[in-house]
């Protein structure tokens, strides 16, 4: 049987890739040993090309829209012309958002609120849910970018050939723990996949495959209803919305205050199947990530070695 490690430590191993600065991160592994290869995200449904929107579809997307822009509203005094929000304002905005939410549901006009010190959460009448977390400048991906990248540390480096020949250990973990020690080693990766904003979709974190470390740069947050989120690059809109909504409506995806979508722990526990995952190490550089471990906890039962993120928002320097 696995065992789960949590270490704590003062250094993000996605600095390494994007000169991001020090935040508090935690590291979740299990003691199966792993050489990590690449894995290649799958082209999106051909019938979401030909999918034509019910007026079912528009109805909900008109909820949805009419909603978020009222969010939106009630956070307006609180967020400048980019939509960012100052760190100073950040509590009151989330205030905000949570009295008009409470407001809107005692009127009947959204199902049900959960709010907390980082997010809010509405279910809207459809059935969809949104979540509201600010984005703040000076913290991860408060720019909106998204990233992906997956890579395979060592693979044509003459020491990870001598390491296998004299039997020493190839667990990811250990490439994690050498990452930590020496940028170098991103000069030893083949590129695998990437994929940035528009590119990371609900199609893409789908693709995931056994033997792959990720590193995956996003907004995202913790809310206790849903657990950690991690918003990906694809709007939620009428051309999709009924293909998702199954997803919507069950808590796999989530669509945030900018209409995106975001993925939770759901959406790993039902796309993939245990072992799945096999030999993966997932970097989650988007806040909260490891608020609540239920996040991380999906991909090991999935198979994943090791899984590492934050507990916190991730200040950039």
């Amino acid at each position: 049987m696995k065992k789960i490690y949590v270490i704590v430590i003062v250094i993000i191993a996605v600095c390494l890739l994007s000169g991001i600065g020090i935040s508090t991160a935690l590291f979740l592994t299990s003691d199966t040993d792993s050489i990590i290869t690449e894995n290649k995200p799958v082209d999106e449904e051909k019938e979401q090309a030909d999918y034509e929107p019910t007026d079912e579809d528009k109805a909900r997307y008109a909820e949805l829209e009419q909603i978020q822009s009222e969010i939106n509203e009630a956070a307006a005094s609180f967020t400048d012309e980019a939509g960012y929000v100052e760190p100073a304002n950040y509590e009151a905005a989330i205030a905000a958002v949570a009295a008009y939410a409470q407001t809107a549901m005692e009127q009947g006009r959204i199902l049900s609120v959960t709010s907390d010190e980082q997010s809010v959460a509405t279910t809207l009448n459809s059935g969809i849910n949104i979540v509201y977390m600010p984005k703040m400048r000076g913290v991860m991906a408060g720019s909106g970018k998204t990233e992906v990248w997956t890579v395979e540390p060592y693979a044509w480096s003459k020491e990870f050939l001598v390491n296998q020949a004299a039997g020493r250990s190839s667990r990811v973990s250990s490439v994690c723990d050498d990452i930590l020690e020496d940028y170098s080693i991103r000069s030893n990766c083949r590129k695998g996949e990437e994929a940035v904003s528009e590119e990371v979709t609900v199609e893409f974190v789908k693709s995931f495959e056994a033997d792959s470390c990720v590193f995956w740069v996003s907004h995202g947050g913790c809310n206790k209803k849903y657990g950690p989120l991690v918003s990906l690059g694809q709007e939620c809109n009428l051309d999709n919305i009924g293909i998702y909504i199954e997803d919507l409506i069950g808590t796999r995806l989530i669509v945030t205050n900018d209409g995106n979508f975001a993925v939770t722990a759901a959406f790993f526990e039902y796309y993939y199947e245990d072992g799945d995952l096999d030999n993966c190490m997932f970097y989650l550089a988007a806040c909260a990530t490891l608020k609540d471990d239920s996040l991380a906890k999906t991909f090991l039962k999935k198979g994943a070695d090791l899984v590492a993120g934050s507990s916190q928002n991730i200040s950039i320097l």
